[in-house]
């Protein structure tokens, strides 16, 4: 069973660098990458307040020693769904059945919600999505503003429907 690690981006500082939750992220995203030293890790996070995400992501990554060839980088999401909508395909061309999404505690029940049903229908198949939460800090207003936009999103990702999307794998360079 292949995993494949999938970390969802946030704000980034304007020197370039991950903001406090990013970090946090990261953090998390790097002992997964640890205890599991075959797994690909995917990035998704495009310039929303910065530069993309999904590259400082990699950078991070990279200068504490996980190997660039092990990172798939999606830079042009901007929001959850599209995160989701995004990874799901390069999930698939990795033949993933089983996805370690590392998010931050309050945004895990929405993300991972997405993201498997996102799954199901790109793959046919169920692939299972587990909880790495990072260590960062949340509010319980925080917790009730990612409710109600879970309740919003699953709306619009059902409206949508199921895309048939091909997987296109693009490796991030040393």
């Amino acid at each position: 069973m292949r995993s494949v690690i999938v970390v969802f981006g946030s704000a980034t500082l304007p020197n370039g660098q991950p903001g406090r939750s990013l970090t946090a992220r990261l953090e998390r995203a790097l002992l997964e990458a640890r205890l599991d030293r075959k797994a690909p890790v995917v990035v998704s996070g495009g310039p929303v307040m910065g530069p993309p995400e999904g590259r400082v992501m990699q950078r991070w990554l990279v200068t504490r020693g996980v190997a660039p060839a092990r990172i798939v980088v999606e830079d042009k999401a901007l929001y959850t769904l599209d995160n989701v909508s995004r990874v799901a395909p390069l999930i698939a061309g990795l033949k993933a059945a089983d996805v370690k999404l590392v998010t931050s505690p309050a945004h895990m029940e929405r993300s991972k919600a997405l993201l498997e049903r996102e799954l199901r229908c790109v793959t046919g198949h169920h692939v299972r999505v587990r909880a790495r939460p990072s260590r960062d800090g949340a509010s319980a207003l925080e917790y009730e503003r990612e409710r109600e936009k879970l309740a919003r999103d699953l709306a619009m990702q059902t409206a949508r429907g199921c895309p048939r999307q091909s997987p296109k794998i693009v490796r991030a360079q040393a």
